[in-house]
């Protein structure tokens, strides 16, 4: 279809980037011919330029839309009860900036915000709002930055792992770790992400070669996906370089290139946190687990230790309570992995 104008134009913050920004250019985009997106900021804002400026030529990669990077100097002025600028200088100066940076003629200006009357009216071009009462998205760069979990929904897939938390329970042989992990999923409504080498390992009876140790890094990484795709917050049972580790322990002989390939799968993974626990010298063998000596287990938590260091991952160790009879103290290294899981979500 023809489209209305040949070179449309959209200013703002976006800060961050959500629906109703997507929306007003994606009927930019469908309108015009070609549309050029002016996306502005100062030094200090709480998200940078650049971060802004990534999500919107990612989300518009190969399209006709254009991003612009703009630090704006002219800083901020009397706005009427529209939130329009009143002050005739601050649109000259305005239109002064943009008549340098877009070189094309300005056909039409789209935004969702009273403002655009006046911006077309300055740049000599017609105004398009679409959903100028917000009825499609009643959302605000304000209300995410303020609650980014109650308007996550609003958020394009580009931006989402902006405001993602993914967190990684570790350890030894019966320390708990599942039971930890599903509590925590609960608890935090986060998505769970179960131990696929578990479910391998099942399946073959604990006789796991090379390439179910690759189908092992992938499946653990499809279903932390997965579980992404619908939680704005993620917890899984275990990562590569347990994965690692356990390779060497169950292959047969010694096989250099798996080894150097789940170690470079571990420096891909990216969480932001990861709760270590010691090992208890109590072991429970349930079928899959070939760690009994306590000895063996607590070299494994040495190696994740000093992998986690040398390679400064966020961890929290906890370690092997105990109540007075002597016990695991389970309640006691559950509330500690609480706290340290709600110190992190508090910082989103």
């Amino acid at each position: 279809m023809r489209k209305a104008y040949k070179q449309g134009f959209c200013l703002g913050k976006f800060m961050p980037f959500h629906n109703g920004h997507k929306l007003m250019i994606d009927h930019a985009a469908a309108t015009c011919k070609n549309v050029d997106v002016m996306l502005t900021g100062a030094e200090d804002d709480p998200i940078p330029l650049s971060t802004r400026g990534n999500w919107l030529r990612e989300q518009y990669k190969d399209s006709n839309v254009n991003i612009i990077e703009l630090i704006d100097y002219i800083g901020d002025t009397e706005l009427d009860e529209n939130g329009t600028a009143i002050d005739d200088d601050y649109w000259y100066r305005w239109v002064k900036l943009i008549s340098r940076i877009v070189v094309s003629s300005i056909d039409a200006v789209f935004t969702n915000d009273a403002y655009g009357e006046r911006l077309a009216k300055e740049l000599n071009s017609r105004w398009i709002p679409l959903d100028l009462n917000r009825d499609q998205f009643h959302v605000s760069g304000t209300k995410v930055r303020n609650n980014p979990t109650g308007y996550y929904d609003y958020l394009p897939d580009v931006v989402k792992p902006y405001y993602q938390r993914n967190i990684v329970v570790i350890g030894p042989e019966s320390t708990g770790k599942s039971t930890l992990t599903n509590h925590l999923a609960v608890k935090f409504n986060m998505g769970l992400v179960p131990e696929y080498g578990r479910t391998l390992s099942e399946v073959r009876n604990n006789d796991l070669d090379a390439s179910d140790f690759y189908a092992i890094i992938a499946g653990q990484k499809t279903l932390l996906h997965a579980a992404q795709s619908t939680h704005q917050n993620t917890v899984s049972d275990t990562e590569s370089f347990t994965t690692h580790l356990f390779s060497k322990i169950y292959m047969k002989q010694r096989d250099k290139e798996l080894e150097s390939n789940l170690l470079y799968e571990a420096t891909l993974d990216k969480f932001d946190l990861y709760i270590l626990l010691k090992p208890y010298k109590e072991w429970t063998d349930d079928g899959t687990r070939i760690l009994p000596e306590y000895e063996e287990r607590w070299i494994f938590y040495t190696d994740l230790v000093a992998y986690l260091s040398k390679c400064k991952r966020n961890f929290v160790g906890i370690a092997d309570f105990r109540t007075l009879d002597g016990l695991p103290d389970w309640e006691l290294r559950t509330g500690l992995a609480e706290q340290a899981v709600s110190n992190l979500l508090g910082n989103v």
